[in-house]
């Protein structure tokens, strides 16, 4: 059996959760997968960008500079 349930990202919640232990119950033969599908590829790169961040790193700031820091939102 394979089921896809797709929700939007507001719906992610422990009522959700909570739904989806319900439908599973004490099976222990089960994988639930999580998949994140984005129409906008470019969310994905950034995504990519800043998991190879953390893998060469990551990003440090000083407390002043991470209250001055101020991302761009744009995924370019």
């Amino acid at each position: 059996m394979q089921a896809v349930i797709k929700v939007k990202p507001k719906e992610l919640n422990g009522r959700l959760l909570k739904k989806i232990r319900e439908l599973v119950k004490d099976r222990k033969d089960l994988d639930i997968t999580i998949s994140i599908r984005d129409q906008n590829d470019s969310f994905l790169r950034k995504l990519d960008q800043s998991i190879d961040q953390l893998n060469t790193g990551g990003i440090s700031f000083t407390a002043e500079e991470f209250v001055a820091y101020a991302p761009s939102l744009s995924y370019t």
